[in-house]
């Protein structure tokens, strides 16, 4: 009986140990997993966030539901529809969604949400199975919670990528198992998204007007250059010819297997009782430069099959004046809106919500919480946004009560202000600004609307101090210095008017007492009467991103 109960308990204890090994693997595992997954690859496009925060969301909040690719998701402000309307929204959107992946979001949503209106960009249709396309399966695949949707998904996408492609999106470590030898220190660190209080919007405030194209009817007459017939002429062994080419430059192509997605996910739509709207935000660019492209051939092609298969279809591209500027609306050059093309586009889509749907606004105590926030980064994203000198000046004062303005001048900063910028840099609190002569030095730090130092001068000038815990550093030169006129403004060491612009004229750095950031940093040269500004666009990015992370989510790195 002893031995019996020796034999069994040594097996107890073997098999403890094999559980307890197995735990331990499983934990390494999915520790490694997280490690080995780039940062590229999930936070490219906001998609941890997105989907993240719509997790978040309390279940039958959600009004209307966005899905689609990065032209939804830079191009519309759900917030702002709550802010304008009490309608609950959210962007599922995420960068080159492919329509499978929208059919899965959308059938998983249907779980947790009942929206009146699911709203799909409908530049996903063109899109075709390719490495592109396998890339943008993996935002979606690699920050989804482990569900039976997910595996569907992994099913899904199993069949475009061969191989290992289902276990690949199950257990991303298959996929990136080989960067061992490129790993660094910020692989190591694992952030742990929560709520998101811009609902899916990618905020960019980046200004890059479209050189190419200048209005609609650009754009109209490249869609009829796409089709036109064209020539060859050539000469071979002395003998001239001339030869008719029939093929088009561009011709857009709906992938059969896109067209069965679309139809699922009407049927989802109806099975749920859910309107199913198309959209096409706007995108003004040609097709050889960047084949998401909107055309009229594209949009003819989409509202014959809304027709077809009686599916509401507004484009906002060629079936309305949005009102955009293609000038100062779009940050890359057409292919994506910025802040403030999102707004005209929210406000034109709002319009056409309320007139073709019974969608009724209500308060929410958890959007109210998200507006709250948003409002926070609305500010920081709207000064960025602000590139007319005056108007810049105005919003500070709106704000100066949260803000550290510093100021420094470089070369020249006299010779192009006038009356009502002198007012405005008065209104902030500022006195020796009308004193200045031609290529005087200057610097300034106002404190939560507080001006704490001021100081003009024919030779170089410099200033530190420290604020809540911050070192901050400026100095002036002027052009009578003899050396290369500049400007400097640190804080806690780097050099932001530097790094980010350093231009003539007047330089401000703006930095949020509450956060503790810096959130913005632009050069106004002061020395011409139009006042030219310059940013550093990717470092200004940066600063909203990290101002978008302290400020408005709620998210554990260890």
């Amino acid at each position: 009986m002893k031995r019996q109960w020796r034999t069994i308990n040594i097996k107890g204890i073997k098999c403890l140990k094999i559980i307890i090994f197995i735990l331990f693997a499983t934990v390494m595992f999915f520790g490694l997993q997280v490690i080995f997954i780039p940062d590229a690859s999930s936070k490219r496009s906001n998609a941890d966030r997105t989907i993240h925060g719509f997790f978040k969301l309390e279940k039958d909040t959600v009004d209307v539901l966005f899905l689609g690719a990065s032209h939804v998701e830079l191009g519309i402000s759900p917030m702002k529809l709550y802010e304008d309307l009490n309608i609950c929204s959210y962007s599922l959107a995420t960068d080159g969604q492919p329509i499978d992946a929208s059919y899965y979001l959308l059938k998983d949503a249907f779980t947790r949400q009942s929206p009146t209106v699911v709203v799909f960009d409908v530049s996903g249709l063109f899109a075709k199975d390719d490495s592109e396309k396998n890339i943008r399966w993996r935002h979606v695949l690699e920050n989804y919670p482990l569900n039976s949707t997910k595996i569907e998904m992994a099913k899904a996408y199993g069949k475009i990528e061969a191989g290992d492609g289902m276990l690949s999106a199950i257990f991303p470590f298959f996929e990136y198992h080989n960067r061992w030898n490129s790993l660094d220190q910020t692989d190591f660190h694992y952030t742990q998204y929560g709520e998101n209080c811009t609902l899916g919007q990618y905020l960019l405030t980046n200004k890059n007007g479209v050189h190419i194209l200048a209005n609609l009817e650009s754009i109209n007459d490249i869609a009829q250059i796409q089709q036109e017939d064209s020539r060859i002429e050539y000469v071979k062994d002395g003998q001239y010819y001339e030869q008719a080419l029939y093929d088009k430059l561009y011709v857009p192509e709906i992938p059969r297997q896109n067209l069965d997605y679309l139809k699922k996910m009407k049927d989802l739509c109806e099975k749920h009782g859910a309107h199913f709207l198309l959209i096409k935000v706007p995108v003004m660019n040609f097709t050889q430069y960047y084949t998401p492209a909107w055309t009229l051939q594209k949009s003819a092609m989409i509202k014959e099959l809304s027709t077809e298969y009686g599916i509401d279809y507004f484009d906002i591209l060629y079936d309305t004046d949005a009102g955009i500027d293609w000038t100062t609306d779009t940050c890359d050059a057409g292919a994506h809106l910025n802040v403030k093309g999102a707004e005209k586009v929210t406000d034109t889509l709002e319009n056409y919500l309320l007139t073709n749907y019974e969608i009724r606004g209500q308060n929410n105590p958890q959007y109210d919480k998200y507006c709250h926030y948003y409002k926070k980064l609305y500010a920081v994203a709207t000064l960025q946004s602000e590139w007319n000198f005056y108007s810049y000046l105005e919003l500070l004062n709106e704000n100066k009560e949260h803000w550290t303005i510093l100021v420094t001048a470089a070369e020249d900063f006299v010779l192009g202000m006038d009356n009502r910028g002198h007012d405005l840099l008065s209104d902030l609190g500022l006195t020796l600004n009308r004193e200045a002569a031609f290529r005087d030095s200057y610097l300034a730090v106002i404190d939560q609307g507080y001006l704490k130092y001021e100081a003009l001068s024919g030779r170089k000038t410099e200033y530190r101090t420290d604020i809540n815990g911050f070192s901050f550093y400026l100095n002036s030169v002027g052009w009578n210095v003899g050396n290369r006129p500049y400007c400097s403004i640190q804080v806690n060491g780097y050099d932001y008017a530097h790094y980010a612009s350093g231009g003539r004229g007047l330089n401000f750095v703006i930095f949020d007492n509450e956060s503790g950031l810096v959130i913005d940093s632009v050069s106004f040269d002061t020395s011409l009467e139009s006042k030219i500004s310059t940013r550093n666009q990717s470092l200004v990015t940066s600063l909203l991103r990290n101002y978008e992370s302290q400020v408005c989510f709620e998210e554990t790195i260890e």
